[in-house]
């Protein structure tokens, strides 16, 4: 009777583990799956701004462009009875480990810069660099203005998706760390639509990715993101700045 009664025990442990596992299959099915959905829904709302406000607005049109990628997550956030806390990893780091974050950055970014150079003379020596029509934009712009919507919006918006939105789609662990951080990854090369800039945005992408899952928050990869953006302007305004200078 007793092995008996320890056979059902045990076959009932067995269902409930199998029960359990192939929930957290479906789960993390589902959740790849809206993640998915997510992505393709905020690209094609990213583009539609794009084409129609067009360049009448100026760097305006990207920063609307910008937000419209936050939309399809906060209406998936409001169907599945998430919590934008965790699904957009809104936890406030520590000092240690944004410094940590900068230095991981900071590597990526030369890593990058390398990469580049490597591939110049087989890639990018006949390739276009759409920043160039971007740079266009900021003519006759307030430098303020241009922060704001060219690096600050980018910055917290895309975060917000790649690293919060979609990474958090797996869950937290290493088991899952390598394709939370590639899943995010390649979306967000994909996401530039580039080929220019894809390397360079690769790179950037797995260090941004891996800085979001040892910390938990996207805080920090927001500002390093920023703080990436913000070079960009600063090399654009830098030598008008000097000009203007040395007239006076």
């Amino acid at each position: 009777a007793l092995l008996a009664l320890g056979d059902i025990f045990m076959r009932n442990n067995v269902y409930e583990e199998a029960d359990r596992y192939y929930f957290e299959a479906m789960l993390l099915k589902k959740r790849i799956l809206d993640a998915i959905i997510v992505f393709i829904l905020a690209v094609v709302i990213n583009i539609a701004l794009s084409l129609l406000l067009g360049q009448s607005l100026g760097v305006l049109t990207t920063a609307i462009a910008e937000i419209g990628f936050l939309l399809p997550c906060a209406l998936f956030i409001r169907k599945r009875n998430d919590s934008p806390k965790e699904r957009f990893a809104l936890r406030l780091p520590t000092i240690k480990s944004f410094f940590a974050g900068a230095f991981v950055c900071a590597g990526a970014t030369t890593l990058s810069t390398a990469v580049t150079y490597a591939l110049y003379p087989l890639y990018y020596k006949n390739a276009v660099n759409p920043d160039t029509e971007l740079f266009t934009l900021f003519d006759g712009i307030s430098p303020y203005a241009a922060l704001l919507c060219i690096a600050i919006l980018p910055a917290v918006c895309e975060e917000m998706l790649f690293r919060g939105y979609l990474q958090s789609a797996f869950p937290k662990g290493k088991k899952y760390a390598v394709l939370a951080i590639g899943f995010s990854s390649v979306l967000f090369c994909v996401a530039h639509l580039s080929i220019y800039k894809a390397p360079a945005t690769l790179v950037m992408g797995i260090a941004f990715g891996y800085i979001a899952y040892k910390t938990g928050s996207i805080l920090i990869t927001a500002i390093l993101h920023f703080m990436n953006n913000a070079n960009a302007l600063i090399l654009y305004y830098a030598p008008e700045a000097t000009s203007e200078a040395a007239e006076t």
